[in-house]
């Protein structure tokens, strides 16, 4: 995993996320009760944790994601809660961004229609580039 999302990607999509946290806590009104005020950036670390309990939700299938973390005998699965609490993954998954909304102008037609994820496809590309040589 490390070879393609390498430091220079993770440390790319904490800054969009951290960034699109801020924008959206600013401009919208957060209701006294919701998870969003529990809000504090995210770093490094805690984006490779969440990306990798995001790769094993793939191995471990549940059919609700709450399920990764129930202490129910039949659904647990201790690693996810040792990981990272739900309401911090649930929080991370709702704020997580590769590219600042701001960065380009949806109205315009001739716009990169993957102008949200271009930052992350031109470093996996270049990743790819340098762990697969063509032979």
């Amino acid at each position: 995993m490390r070879l393609y999302f390498s430091d220079d990607l993770v440390d790319a999509i904490v800054a969009e996320t951290n960034r699109y946290a801020d924008q959206y806590i600013a401009l919208n009104p957060i209701p006294p009760h919701s998870p969003v005020r529990n809000w504090v950036p995210t770093n490094h670390d805690e984006l490779v944790a969440f990306l990798g309990l995001c790769l094993l939700m793939g191995l471990v299938y549940k059919p609700r994601m709450a399920m990764y973390w129930s202490g129910d005998e039949i659904y647990r699965t201790p690693v996810f809660a040792q990981v990272m609490t739900r309401d911090r993954f649930l929080l991370i998954l709702r704020f997580l961004h590769c590219n600042d909304n701001n960065a380009t102008d949806i109205t315009d037609p001739d716009r990169d229609r993957l102008h949200k994820i271009r930052p992350v496809i031109s470093i996996l590309r270049r990743n790819c580039a340098t762990v697969v040589q063509p032979g």
